[in-house]
């Protein structure tokens, strides 16, 4: 059965029980989100390998957290070729041997990581809500 409380206590309680429940939730998020941004990293270096050669922009992936009061957030970017990533993905411009122009092809590699680390993310977060700490 529950604990029983007075009436001018209600306020106090429910405050301590939401501030715990925000604490605990802040912590599962941060986890959450450098798990995934770290995965994604693995999966990016993997998959720039495999399609361009295991050169700078292949090692160059990194992560880093982003974190506010409101807000927790993961950030994958190339560090070693920072603009190279955008035009390999959406495709660019560009002039050949005969000085002819023309648009290069675009080998969507990013997207397909994003989604997959979204999707890992809100895995992990669904779990965290339903089965509480320590299940994962």
């Amino acid at each position: 059965m529950g604990t029983k409380i007075k009436p001018d206590e209600l306020q106090r309680t429910v405050q301590v029980v939401l501030f715990e429940y925000e604490h605990e939730f802040d912590v599962d998020t941060r986890v959450a989100v450098k798990k995934v941004c770290e995965q994604g990293v693995r999966e990016l270096r993997r998959e720039s390998a495999r399609l361009f050669g295991k050169g700078p922009y292949a090692k160059g992936w990194t992560s880093m957290a982003e974190t506010g009061r409101l807000s927790k957030q993961g950030v994958i970017y190339n560090k070693e070729v920072p603009g190279l990533p955008h035009l390999l993905e959406r495709s660019h411009i560009m002039k050949n041997q005969y000085s002819r122009f023309g648009w290069s092809v675009a080998r969507v590699h990013i997207a397909i990581v994003e989604d997959d680390v979204r999707r890992e993310f809100q895995k992990i977060l669904a779990e965290e809500m339903a089965y509480g700490k320590g299940h994962t």
